[in-house]
């Protein structure tokens, strides 16, 4: 069964998980990590959005601070992918 997300890789993504299908002992864990690269891009997707959003929300006091909120449920997901920086300006 193919997985929804799938469509949106690119085409050496693909190639890639048809060979881990094909042999899946000799690539070991490399549908995993196909799947957390596309868990971060699409992070980082949401980071940009949300980045948007802020801009967009200004004069709304509701959706900046559900926008504030977004913002540290991605800082959650970054955390659980080990993703975070320290990098100033960045962290709460």
């Amino acid at each position: 069964m193919e997985t929804p997300y799938l469509e949106t890789l690119n085409p050496e993504a693909l190639k890639e998980i048809q060979r881990f299908k094909k042999n899946p002992l000799k690539k070991e864990g490399s549908l995993e990590a196909i799947k957390i690269n596309k868990i971060r891009q699409d992070i980082e997707n949401l980071t940009r959005n949300t980045e948007l959003l802020a801009l967009e929300a200004d004069g709304f006091p509701a959706i900046s601070q559900n926008t504030q909120r977004l913002k540290a449920c991605i800082r959650m997901m970054e955390m659980a992918l080990g993703q975070v920086t320290m990098s100033p300006g960045k962290n709460p």
